[in-house]
């Protein structure tokens, strides 16, 4: 989740603290450990990747993921981490600083608050949810092995996933759904969350859905999530829910510019429609040189052959990779992403020929949306596990998304109730797959088959109105 990071004369700074970014020394005070009465000079260490003051700080280091740092004590000398006043900061607080690092003012993720609408047409308030039922053109899968419905959107979220092994977890065994073996074999083959979810930025809990047990669960999303509103759910001592949540927010380094002519985008069926987009634009072909060295391409370009090919829209970027892929649909979408990461591991590198080349051009479609589904393969059906067996089961899931020049955001939420082109232009201007994961997983936590542009901006309309 990067951000520039600034150059060694200007101070630094890290949420409410700052510092400058030459070493300093800081007075102990009455709040650290007696005794510990010297204090070498600080330094900064970056609490997303680790990287310290000097050549191992990354271009994926930022001015809010800096901290200062001292070495401690006469004889048994320790690493410790400080605000600028000299108080310690705990390992709680570090992973809350590296949790929130991208937020310029601390008090609002997305889900918590809207973005303030700029002169320069950036992300504005969120739209409205909207009900799948009501799209033509869009839909919501349960795992990533689903089939791809034709002519259509398919948008995949782990949230889902999440909730589904911690229900798992509290029936002691897998969860099994009448009428759906396939996919609930799925489900309880996917990977363990932690093992692909964004370190820190995900929840999930089940349990009896009891008054207090309800509460817990709020409780404990207030505490893991202080700026986001604390989940609604129903109570009912009869019944189980069970509950996921995920989110990402990750800027890139470098803006992207916003392009002033339409992206004429042509979906599956051969319609048109004109959208908006963000990139490297046909006047900036000589330029933005710090934009080509940005971007890397997976594969295609001037020395693949073929029509096809895959962009990570920021290199360095830690913990998050974003990945699209102009590629022609397969039958799911862990097929496409699994088609996508085999070409870039197989693709030879070459040194310093892995970005934009001089002259060429990057369109992305901007994407920014708010949708709520209900899914009609797992609704209705009754469990087959353990004491619940024969209640029906009743599971949504919200999902709010947004793509433009500065970066991704993505926030998700599960509910699980028991009831009675040329290679010098990589533009994505027809359907493409788009997924977002931890750089160091092979598994998203989102992803999705753009088919045609009802999930994308048409062009003209600003993001918020």
């Amino acid at each position: 989740m990067p951000n520039r990071l600034g150059g060694a004369a200007e101070p630094q700074t890290c949420g409410m603290w700052a510092f400058d970014s030459q070493e300093i020394s800081i007075h102990p005070r009455t709040s650290m450990k007696r005794g510990a009465t010297r204090t070498e000079l600080m330094n900064r260490h970056c609490v997303v990747c680790g990287g310290e003051f000097g050549p191992h700080l990354k271009r994926c280091c930022t001015d809010r993921s800096l901290v200062a740092t001292a070495t401690v004590g006469f004889f048994k000398k320790e690493k410790k981490f400080f605000t600028l006043d000299g108080t310690p900061l705990t390992q709680r607080d570090l992973e809350e600083l590296r949790r929130v690092e991208t937020d310029d003012s601390r008090t609002a993720k997305i889900a918590a608050a809207p973005q303030r609408q700029s002169e320069q047409g950036e992300p504005g308030t969120p739209p409205d949810i909207v009900d799948t039922a009501t799209l033509h053109d869009t839909t919501v899968v349960p795992s990533l092995a689903s089939p791809l419905p034709p002519g259509k959107n398919a948008i995949w979220c782990a949230s889902l996933g999440a909730a589904w092994e911690r229900l798992a977890a509290f029936l002691g065994e897998p969860v099994q759904v009448d009428g759906v073996d396939a996919l609930c074999a799925d489900l309880n083959r996917a990977r363990t969350p932690s093992s692909y979810l964004p370190i820190g930025d995900w929840y999930a809990a089940a349990g009896v859905a009891r008054a207090e047990w309800v509460e817990t669960i709020r409780r404990e999303m207030r505490v893991t999530f202080p700026n986001r509103p604390a989940p609604v759910l129903e109570v009912d001592p009869e019944n189980v829910v069970a509950f996921g949540y995920l989110q990402c927010l990750f800027q890139f380094p470098h803006a992207y510019e916003d392009s002033q002519e339409p992206l004429e985008f042509r979906s599956g069926s051969g319609g048109v429609q004109p959208v908006r987009s963000f990139g490297v634009r046909e006047e900036d072909r000589d330029a933005r040189w710090e934009l080509r060295e940005q971007v890397q391409v997976l594969f295609g370009g001037p020395f693949d052959r073929g029509d096809e090919f895959a962009l990570d829209l920021c290199r360095e970027s830690t913990p998050v990779q974003v990945v699209v892929a102009r590629i022609r649909k397969g039958a799911t979408l862990s097929a496409g992403v699994e088609e996508v990461e085999a070409r870039s591991v197989a693709r030879p590198r070459r040194e310093g020929v892995d970005g934009l080349e001089c002259g060429s051009v990057m369109l992305v479609p901007n994407m920014n949306w708010d949708i709520r589904h209900h899914f009609p393969e797992l609704s209705g059906r009754r469990l087959n596990s353990s004491a619940w067996a024969g209640k029906p089961i009743d599971v949504w899931q919200d999902i709010r998304f947004r793509l433009d020049r500065r970066g991704v955001a993505l926030t998700s939420e599960t509910r699980i109730y028991t009831r009675g082109m040329s290679h010098d232009r990589y533009v994505f201007d027809g359907p493409f797959l788009l997924y977002v994961k931890r750089r160091d997983a092979t598994t998203p936590f989102f992803a999705m088959w753009v088919e045609t542009p009802e999930v994308l901006e048409p062009f003209g309309e600003v993001s918020g109105r």
